[in-house]
């Protein structure tokens, strides 16, 4: 049996001594590891209780059974065959080129095993009927080997692309055989091996393997790779760039002099070329003005090619012999329509590129693509702009910015946006430090133009210029904030319609917290027209913690369920000109006061106000329309001294409100100054003052106001004509 028979087996181009269970038979076999699957085979056909033995041909055989098999001969070189005694059957493997069998007078191929060490020996390597195995890119690498096989023709359609695709030496192409769009296998590299790659960056080698993928193809980075780029890589309509938690990473700033160009050429001649390579974007600067970013496609001695010919951010063409080059570009450019971005994270190095940034040509993303979706992706130390989101219906979903000089997401000119699920913290680092060099700044989110219907959801913000800033419009209208928190920033929104805009309208701020963030702020200029200002703007369930409110020139307004808490007196709300409008369910607790100027068909309802720092509760004494405040309070536990709860308009109506203060007050309610045939109405209110504290009190020479059903536990101060009607008093 199998069993009985014991073989010694070394591997390698050695003998193999075979012998059977007592007896002395010894044979010597050339051959390898194959002998003992051939004496499970020849047992399988019966060859049992034999003894094994081998000719001197490499044959095993089992002594009178007749029955034998080829035992393979391994050989270092397609030459040692020819030294070989042909006999049918017999096998020989060769070293980086496969099996071969004989059938008595030729050699047959029956498996290939042609191993390369790099793709250079690929592209030397003429047609081959069997695939070819590369080792690595780079001689020093293992990134983008893989087996290629002979095709006559370019099955992606792309020619030599330098990945997937090589020419052969005589004709035709080797293709991979597992085609992905994967840069190592265009040669891009982890950073930590960068030393051994023959380029400085991978910027060339991304590029090459996106353009390859084509329009509606799948890019995958390679997984967890930390990419050294210089230049913008510009996505395909369509395509999917799967990031598999791989980084870019932009490299520190390069910078040269341009010694020659001609005004209008792409072609400019550097002092030292050998800083730059294809696949580099630089931007030029003269004394005071800057180029746009143009990407490096060819080079040649000191001569660089660009992709356009250059000019100056106001689109000046000029010759820019003597200007200064330095490397700078969005990391990543996504204008063509369908564009998915996922699981990416981008590092912007801003500590190696300080130097001449702007807000055109410095940042991370610049999104345009329409319907474009952009989710799972860590944004950090953005020099400039984290995210520039442009265009038509696109997606931010599942972001993380943080550590950026700019603002955090920048939106201009969109339609149906959605921002949802975000966290940015610690943007608009130059300008918190006053410098405004980088131009565009307002906020972790902020607006350009022309930027509406869209959704910001579930945002997270901590310090910034702005949680949003610079709504400013011009048509920046039909936007809901829904489930914001800001913190530390130096204001919470700016909602700011400029001079002679009349377009800002649809503003909805929902189920959001602002702590520390100075103020929210939501104006018209104040000489627009009534009929042309911001209109329509809505607050419900807002926080705003040590945040004002301050409302300017507005038509409209709604706000509903707002906490406001304030430790100072550096907090208030503030209303001026605002007509035709409701607050509800107002709940303020310390600030300054509710300040009303100049208002008109307001009303406040369900409120109640406590414990503010000023020298009153609520100020609606210079609103000359009508104003009414409905089914309130306002509460004191120790005011100070010359307070007054309520220190109405001439044509304000405080109804079924009770004023509570205990302290050295003023007044409980004081009507202000008015000859208007019909001045102020106080009714139906409770109000409780400390002693010789007046309850009411009625402006000097005042007249007309009308003080009707009221409680009180201290007499009213009645100075001019009046009416006083059904009044109760409760002296405690």
């Amino acid at each position: 049996m199998i069993s009985q028979i014991r073989c010694l087996l070394v591997f390698g181009l050695i003998s193999i001594a075979v012998m059977a269970t007592g007896q002395n038979d010894t044979v010597k076999v050339i051959g390898t590891l194959f002998a003992k699957k051939m004496v499970d085979a020849a047992a399988q056909q019966g060859a049992k209780d034999q003894v094994l033995v081998s000719d001197s041909m490499g044959y095993l055989y089992f002594k009178d059974s007749g029955i034998n098999y080829p035992v393979p001969i391994e050989l270092d070189s397609i030459e040692q065959l020819d030294s070989l005694q042909h006999k049918t059957g017999l096998l020989a493997i060769v070293k980086n080129n496969g099996s071969f069998v004989s059938d008595g007078q030729k050699w047959l191929r029956v498996s290939c095993n042609l191993r390369l060490s790099n793709i250079q020996q690929l592209r030397n390597m003429k047609r081959q009927t069997c695939p070819v195995f590369v080792q690595a890119y780079y001689d020093s690498l293992h990134y983008g080997g893989g087996y290629f096989h002979w095709a006559a023709y370019d099955l992606l359609g792309n020619g030599d692309d330098g990945g997937n695709v090589f020419a052969a030496r005589d004709s035709g192409f080797w293709i991979r055989d597992k085609v992905e769009f994967v840069p190592s296998n265009y040669g891009a590299v982890d950073s930590i091996d960068q030393r051994f790659s023959d380029f400085k960056t991978s910027s060339d080698a991304l590029q090459r393997c996106i353009n390859s993928a084509g329009n509606y193809g799948a890019v995958q980075f390679d997984n967890g790779f930390v990419y050294n780029n210089a230049g913008t890589l510009i996505l395909k309509e369509g395509q999917i760039l799967d990031g598999r938690n791989a980084t870019l990473r932009r490299i520190n700033r390069i910078s040269s002099t341009i010694s020659s160009h001609n005004s209008g050429s792409n072609e400019i001649f550097v002092a030292d070329s050998t800083l730059f390579e294809v696949g580099m974007n630089i931007v030029a600067k003269m004394g005071n003005d800057y180029s746009y970013s143009y990407n490096i496609v060819a080079k040649s001695g000191n001569k660089l090619t660009l992709y356009a010919f250059m000019s100056l951010l106001n689109n000046q063409i000029i010759s820019f012999s003597g200007a200064e080059i330095f490397t700078a570009s969005y990391q990543i450019s996504a204008v063509q329509p369908n564009i998915r971005i996922d699981n990416l994270m981008l590092d912007g190095n801003k500590e190696g590129n300080l130097l001449d940034n702007r807000w055109e040509f410095s940042g991370e993303l610049y999104l345009q693509s329409e319907n474009g979706k952009f989710m799972n992706l860590s944004i950090a130390n953005s020099i400039g702009e984290s995210i520039n989101l442009f265009g038509n219906n696109p997606l931010l979903r599942n972001i993380t910015i943080f550590n950026g000089n700019g603002n955090g997401i920048h939106l201009g000119t969109n339609s149906r946006y959605t921002i949802d699920n975000v966290r940015i913290e610690n943007v608009n680092l130059l300008a918190m430090q006053e410098d405004y060099s980088l131009g565009h700044e307002g906020g972790a989110i902020a607006f350009s133009d022309n930027v509406h219907g869209g959704l910001v959801h579930n945002v997270y913000v901590e310090n910034a210029l702005a949680v949003v800033g610079g709504i400013s419009g011009e048509d920046d209208s039909d936007n809901n904030y829904d489930k914001l928190t800001g913190i530390n920033c130096k204001k919470a929104f700016e909602i700011k319609q400029l001079y002679g805009g009349d377009k800002l309208k649809d503003i909805q701020i929902t189920n959001s917290k602002f702590i520390n963030c100075s103020s929210l702020e939501i104006s018209s200029n104040l000489t627009t027209p009534v009929a042309n200002t911001a209109r329509n703007i809505k607050l419900r369930n807002v926080d705003l913690i040590n945040t004002s409110l301050l409302i300017a020139n507005i038509d409209s307004l709604y706000l509903d369920w707002i906490l406001f808490s304030a430790s100072s007196e550096d907090n208030m709300i503030n209303l001026d000109f605002v007509n035709n409008s409701t607050v509800n369910n107002l709940k303020m607790a310390g600030g300054k006061n509710i300040y009303i100027n100049q208002c008109d068909n307001l009303l406040f309802s369900n409120f109640d106000v406590s414990s503010t720092f000023g020298s009153n509760a609520i100020n609606a004494a210079n609103s000359v329309g009508y104003v009414q405040f409905r089914n309130g309070s306002v509460k004191h536990d120790n005011c100070p001294s010359g307070y007054r709860g309520i220190y109405a308009g001439p044509k304000t109506i405080v109804d079924n409100v009770l004023v509570n203060l205990n302290g050295p007050a003023q007044s409980g309610i004081e009507m202000g100054t008015s000859s208007e045939s019909r001045a102020g109405i106080v009714r139906n209110c409770n109000i409780i003052t400390s002693a010789n504290v007046p309850s009411i009190k009625c402006f000097a020479s005042t007249q007309n106001n009308y003080l009707i059903n009221n409680i009180v536990n201290q007499p009213m101060l009645d100075n001019g004509a009046n009416f006083e009607i059904g009044t109760i008093y409760i002296p405690e």
